[in-house]
């Protein structure tokens, strides 16, 4: 607790899925399906539970020797709140300089933001069960599956500004605040020779308080359909309340494998898995399309009345895929997509 009041963080989620699993003609198809949605949401800041500190800016002293922290409680209207700091700072019995306080943060909360990550997916699989005198039983099985992802996210500093402050644009204009920006131009006109955004955080160093720093959060060039910061041609960004954006990707993955058992005793399994990611910026173009995430995997188990005459043996290949994933035929065969690795369990007869 810091000033009669807490630190919260807030967070929730919210999940929901479908699964199903059954067999038909005969027990010789076996079919397999999931979905899922789920919520994630949270909001991080210190004292959320404080409404109007998010309409004041936060600033920042530095001091490189160090202030006494009964001045600064005092110059706040704070000194109730530290119990017994007058005793312990204005001792003077005391040598040197009490209580040295060189960072000090007063006025709003400073930074906060939210996020929220929305996800949904599914799969779908069918494995076949046929076998023959001469070709021995097989387990073939094939499906795909499908994840998409958006996370929504707003970061800002606290502070506040009069609602006339974004009403400032000529007619056919759109924006507010320090840029507008003209249609039929396609250019930004940016003003901040009167007023100034005050979602903010303001530096002030003590040796040279007259010189301040002050930090805040830009915007894209959304209008121009331009990554780039709106800002001046020598470089100086424009400040607005919040910086807001939407991330998107989305996962597709294809399998097939099969296990054939040749012998009682001897079976062969071996598959192929594609996946395609593909990431989209803040305005939905492609930013990055990955579709050459293909592994193989073979492997081979001989099975006897002891575990002394069981050994396994498995191989992969192919290049790495963006995450390492293991899938198994449904029975004992399985491999994985990790690099290439030999077992050989043993036990002892007594």
């Amino acid at each position: 607790m810091v000033n009669d009041s807490f630190g919260v963080d807030y967070g929730n989620g919210t999940g929901v899925g479908l699964e199903y699993e059954g067999r038909a003609l005969n027990d010789k198809l076996e079919i397999d399906g999931y979905l899922y949605y789920t919520r994630l949401r949270s909001q991080q800041a210190w004292k959320l539970d404080h409404e109007r500190m998010r309409q004041i800016p936060l600033t920042q002293e530095r001091d490189t020797q160090g202030r006494n922290l009964y001045d600064l409680l005092d110059r706040d209207d704070a000194v109730r709140l530290v119990q017994g700091v007058g005793d312990a700072c204005n001792d003077s019995n005391l040598p040197g300089l009490t209580c040295p306080t060189r960072v000090w943060l007063s006025g709003g909360i400073g930074s906060h933001s939210a996020t929220q990550q929305d996800r949904i997916g599914g799969g779908f699989a069918l494995t076949h069960f046929f076998s023959g005198k001469r070709a021995g039983a097989h387990q073939f099985k094939y499906g795909l599956e499908i994840d998409g992802s958006q996370i929504r996210q707003r970061s800002a500093y606290s502070g506040g500004n009069d609602p006339d402050f974004y009403a400032n644009c000529p007619q056919g204009q759109v924006g507010g605040g320090e840029y507008c920006f003209d249609p039929a131009s396609g250019e930004y006109d940016i003003s901040t020779a009167n007023r100034v955004n005050n979602n903010r955080v303001i530096l002030v160093q003590s040796d040279n308080p007259d010189q301040r720093q002050t930090l805040g959060f830009g915007r894209v060039r959304y209008e121009q359909d331009d990554l780039r910061a709106i800002a001046t041609p020598v470089g100086a960004g424009v400040r607005v309340p919040a910086y807001a954006s939407s991330l998107s990707s989305q996962n597709y993955a294809f399998f097939a494998q099969d296990k054939w058992s040749i012998l009682s005793n001897l079976y062969v399994s071996g598959g192929v898995r594609w996946e395609m990611q593909e990431l989209r910026d803040v305005f939905g173009r492609r930013g990055l399309l990955i579709a050459d995430n293909v592994a193989r995997a073979r492997a081979w188990c001989t099975t006897g009345p002891t575990r002394a005459r069981a050994g396994c043996t498995s191989a992969t290949g192919g290049s790495t895929p963006r995450s390492p994933r293991s899938w198994a035929t449904g029975s004992s065969a399985a491999w994985s997509t990790s690099p290439a690795r030999t077992a050989t369990p043993t036990a002892r007869r007594r």
